[in-house]
């Protein structure tokens, strides 16, 4: 996991707000699962993506101390990781799992430190979820 303190731009714990979106303490969001089944939009997609969001949110905090793990989530193919664009983390087949948010609060970085500091949330994120994924049940 990443030094708490590379993380100075996300105040945590993070929460999820009962839909897709994941907010850190200061009320900034951080990242989202919308769009992560593609052009799905029916109610069990709904809902897979507010799960994955409460998933996302609950890992991180528990790999920084803020909450229990998770139960491991189905129907994503771990481990995931993090895409160099500094925005999305992907599952193993290919599919989006989470999308780093943050550029209109970071933006005063300046470009290079933004995407920076997105990258460095996404790799926390990621190694907290697929921590979460090997868990035993």
């Amino acid at each position: 996991m990443p030094e708490i303190s590379l993380l100075y731009h996300l105040k945590l714990p993070v929460r999820c707000d009962g839909m897709s979106y994941i907010w850190d303490a200061a009320s900034h969001m951080v990242a989202d699962t919308n769009g992560i089944l593609g052009d799905d939009i029916s109610m069990t997609s709904w809902k897979k993506c507010r799960s994955m969001a409460t998933f996302a949110a609950t890992a991180l905090n528990a790999a920084y101390g803020f909450a229990k793990w998770p139960q491991p989530m189905d129907g994503i193919v771990f481990p995931l990781r993090f895409v160099d664009d500094g925005q999305r983390l992907i599952d193993s087949a290919g599919q989006m799992a989470l999308r780093i948010r943050g550029w209109g609060r970071l933006q005063h970085l300046g470009h290079d430190e933004a995407v920076a500091a997105q990258k460095v949330i996404g790799a926390a994120f990621a190694e907290a979820m697929n921590i979460a994924a090997c868990r035993e049940r």
